[in-house]
């Protein structure tokens, strides 16, 4: 989401010269807009989200409740580990492929992709 923001506002400052604006006041910018809460990222904490996860070639739904949101990311211990480990972030970019914010969402997800893997498995 910040990437995003960043790359929106580089455009308006080419757009806009010669107002010019450097790089570290876009990031700032794009930092304060979202602690401020001018611009909401799609989860916060105490959110439910699930997860279309494989386990034992199969897959499965599996729900649980974001912990922290930062600009970028989200934790969802639960699902995705301890919380001091840093590679359970969330990426912001992963809802709606590994993540969901409903859990309709998340079985027609689960359904395709349990159905293409038995595909695969008539198809051998």
């Amino acid at each position: 989401m910040k990437e995003r923001l960043t790359r929106i506002l580089k455009k308006e400052r080419e757009a806009t010269l010669p107002i010019w604006m450097p790089l570290t006041a876009i990031y700032t910018l794009a930092d304060n807009l979202l602690e401020s809460g001018v611009i909401a990222p799609p989860v916060n904490p105490g959110d439910p989200v699930w997860f279309v996860l494989e386990e034992d070639g199969k897959w499965g739904v599996y729900e649980d409740v974001v912990t922290e949101a930062g600009s970028q990311w989200f934790f969802c211990p639960a699902v995705t580990g301890d919380m001091n480990n840093t590679d359970n972030r969330v990426g912001y970019d992963e809802i709606g492929t590994e993540v969901f914010l409903t859990k309709e969402e998340a079985e027609a997800a689960c359904k395709e992709r349990n159905s293409h893997v038995k595909r695969n498995q008539d198809n051998l």
